[in-house]
């Protein structure tokens, strides 16, 4: 063939592959379904001294501190808030993480027990101007080479019109149980630059740079290679993840827990989202919260292969719904999860309505 004639089947060969490249990665499917375990109750909730019981008011948004011989033991971060009126609902004080210990294992996920949480569990707390407000939201991720968890969370400031900063500590798993071994570095942005940050998801990769996905309103991109120092990507021109008009996520886009690696290489990274249009008693509320997840390159993570178009869980049960009882009505959240023995399978914790911790199981069905 002449030189014009090889090029043109170089060329068409070349279409030919990358055809198929495309073929293949449009094929992939990501299915996935969830179950609520624990006989559909609270893991934790107010009560007296108990299993599964807490002296603070509301319980939720928790995060899984797995134990460093398994991901079945361990205990949840827990967001506490108690009331500043006894006679009203609706009032909510400081939030302090306390660290609710898991009873024996994960064995028998119709019956999770979780053991009595009190003030003297609590972990992180108020310490001055900075956190006044509160500290909230806690994501965890534990990482054996240096055997410490690491903990994003929420500081928030006083005042009339408060600023949340994602602030990092750092603790041994051996001093989880002891709050002044719990090292906190500050905010992990330059708050000149950055003026409102939270919810943190951390992907720590062995090789190369790991990841921060974070933001309550859209989700944005940050990459660390120590999990202390982040440097953020296109912030604020270009979000990650971003709300989209008549959608579940139209409201807006938040941050979940830590993504997991999937048995195709790929990761699974949870969202949390809300929208409008759902009236209750609660003033000036009218969002519902549900989940959402997309499917992250394994080579690149900073690549989103998919994205849900429908929620993955919603609020349902009378306490996650709890309009008129609890303290946020129409709310699912999640922020803490763990592998489970079978490949693609896990158990996630999730605040509801502001108020209570359940957990339920994630299924990853992969079809190609």
């Amino acid at each position: 063939p002449t030189k014009n004639e090889s090029d043109a089947m170089k060329l068409a060969l070349l279409i030919l592959v990358l055809s198929s490249l495309i073929l293949v990665a449009s094929s992939v499917e990501w299915k996935i379904t969830t179950k609520r375990v624990n006989n559909q109750k609270p893991v934790i909730q107010k009560g007296t001294r108990g299993i599964g019981k807490s002296s603070f008011d509301w319980n939720y948004n928790a995060a899984w501190m797995r134990s460093p011989n398994s991901p079945l033991e361990g205990g949840l971060l827990v967001r506490c808030q108690n009331k500043t009126s006894k006679n009203e609902l609706y009032s909510a004080g400081p939030s302090y993480l306390a660290y609710a210990k898991l009873k024996g294992s994960l064995s028998n996920l119709n019956n999770i027990q979780f053991e009595y949480m009190q003030d003297s569990d609590i972990r992180i707390r108020p310490n001055g101007p900075s956190s006044a407000f509160g500290t909230e939201d806690p994501r965890t991720v534990y990482n054996p080479k240096d055997d410490s968890y690491y903990v994003l969370f929420s500081e928030v400031t006083s005042g009339k019109h408060p600023v949340s900063n994602l602030a990092l500590a750092v603790v041994k798993s051996a001093d989880v149980e002891k709050e002044s071994q719990w090292k906190r570095m500050g905010a992990i942005f330059d708050t000149k630059n950055v003026t409102w940050s939270k919810s943190g998801s951390l992907l720590l990769r062995e090789k190369g740079d790991s990841f921060l996905y974070w933001g309550d309103d859209s989700i944005y991109l940050a990459t660390t290679t120590d999990a202390v120092h982040y440097k953020n990507v296109a912030y604020p021109s270009k979000p990650f993840i971003h709300t989209r008009k008549d959608k579940f996520d139209s409201a807006l886009c938040e941050g979940g827990p830590n993504p997991f690696k999937l048995s195709d290489g790929n990761y699974l990274m949870l969202y949390n989202s809300a929208r409008a249009g759902y009236k209750s008693k609660k003033p000036g509320w009218d969002l519902q919260y549900n989940v959402g997840y997309v499917i992250l390159d394994g080579q690149d993570p900073s690549k989103i292969l998919y994205r849900s178009d429908v929620p993955i869980f919603s609020p349902l049960l009378d306490w996650e719904t709890a309009d008129g009882t609890g303290l946020t009505p129409n709310v699912v959240f999640i922020e803490g999860w763990t592998t489970l023995p079978a490949p693609d399978t896990f158990l996630f914790f999730y605040g509801a309505a502001d108020s209570y911790i359940g957990a339920a199981t994630l299924k990853v069905t992969i079809r190609k």
